[in-house]
C-alpha cells in the first residue's frame, strides 16, 4: 500500500503515508519493544517510548503540515523505492530462507519498519 501511495502521487498520499508510518512505529514500540523485548532487556522500555513518541510525531506532522513527497525519475527515488521493496517484501523472504536452511538468523535484526520509513522520510 505504501508503494502504491508513493507512486500515485495524489495530494493526500504523503499525509496518509506519514500517518501509516506513524502507526507502524507506535505498533512496533508497543507490541515489540514493550510487550516482547522488555522481557529480554530493561532498556527496551526506553526504545518503546521513543518509538511511540516518533510515531505520534509522524502522525502529528501528517495532520498539521502540508507534506510533499516528490517521486521523480532520479536516483534518489529509485533508491527509496528499492529500500521500501526490501523492507516490505525481501526482508521477510531473506528471513524465511534462513529458517529453511536451519539457521536462526540469516541477517541482522533490522526492523522492517525502520528500513521502510527511512526512504519515505528522506524524500
Amino acid at each position: 500500500m505504501m508503494i502504491v501511495l508513493f507512486l500515485r502521487g495524489t495530494v493526500r498520499a504523503p499525509r496518509v503515508m506519514l500517518a501509516l508510518l506513524g502507526l507502524m512505529w507506535i505498533v512496533c514500540g508497543a507490541a515489540y519493544h514493550w510487550a516482547y523485548f522488555t522481557q529480554i532487556n530493561a532498556a527496551a522500555r526506553g526504545f518503546a517510548l521513543a518509538f511511540v513518541i516518533e510515531g505520534a510525531l509522524l502522525i502529528a506532522f501528517a495532520v498539521t503540515t502540508d507534506v510533499r513527497i516528490y517521486a521523480g525519475r532520479d536516483l534518489r527515488t529509485a533508491l527509496a523505492l528499492a529500500t521500501m521493496v526490501y523492507g516490505l517484501a525481501l526482508y521477510s523472504l531473506v528471513g524465511w530462507i534462513g529458517r529453511q536452511r536451519g539457521r536462526r538468523q540469516l541477517h541482522r535484526q533490522l526492523s522492517p519498519t525502520c528500513v521502510t520509513s527511512n526512504p519515505v522520510i528522506g524524500l
